[in-house]
């Protein structure tokens, strides 16, 4: 049977209600996990105005924190679906740690 996952980083809830709320359409149809991936860094929110200031060249430029362990593994899924934010016109820097992550 196919499987689906839905893999997400939310700051403040709202990437994480839209990948629950696709998990539903799909749950008819198979299997489905929706799981957040952590990175080491926190990136707590409402941002202080220093720590928008230390983000946002981070951002621009890809430097991304270290991603923490996937609590799944990805070869147990046939179909995936990545939820992040944009940061500053930029994958946020969660996102760039997935993407620049040795599982890509």
């Amino acid at each position: 049977m196919k499987k689906a996952l839905f893999l997400y980083y939310s700051q403040a809830g709202q990437t994480e209600r839209a990948m629950e709320t696709l998990a539903k359409g799909f749950r008819a149809h198979c299997p489905c996990d929706v799981v957040r991936y952590e990175v080491a860094e926190k990136f707590a929110f409402p941002w202080g105005m220093a720590a928008f200031f230390r983000v946002f060249p981070r951002s621009v430029l890809g430097l991304a924190p270290r991603m923490e362990p996937l609590p799944v593994n990805l070869a147990d899924y046939d179909l995936i679906f990545l939820g992040g934010q944009v940061w500053f016109l930029s994958p946020s820097l969660p996102l760039h740690s997935f993407l620049q992550s040795p599982l890509m």
